[in-house]
C-alpha cells in the first residue's frame, strides 16, 4: 500500500503529514499512480505533484513517481 505525505509547511525540515481519511488514519492506496490520481481528482495541479512524499507502507522506502 502507499502512503501520500507532504512537508509540514512546506519546510522538510518540519517532517511530514500525512493525507488522513474521516477516521484520521492514513489514507492508502494500492499503488502510486492511484494515489496520484486521487490528488489530480482533488483538484491538485502538475506543478505540485512533487512536493508530495509518495511512500511504500511496508518498506518505508520513497516512491519516485513520474
Amino acid at each position: 500500500m502507499v502512503l501520500i505525505g507532504r512537508a509540514v509547511n512546506e519546510i522538510s525540515i518540519n517532517g511530514l503529514e500525512w493525507l488522513l481519511d474521516d477516521n484520521d488514519k492514513p489514507m492508502r492506496f494500492i499503488n502510486g499512480n492511484t494515489a496520484k490520481q486521487f490528488l489530480f481528482d482533488n483538484g491538485e495541479s502538475i506543478e505540485n505533484i512533487y512536493a508530495y512524499w509518495f511512500e511504500n507502507e511496508e518498506t518505508g522506502f520513497r516512491l519516485n513517481i513520474e
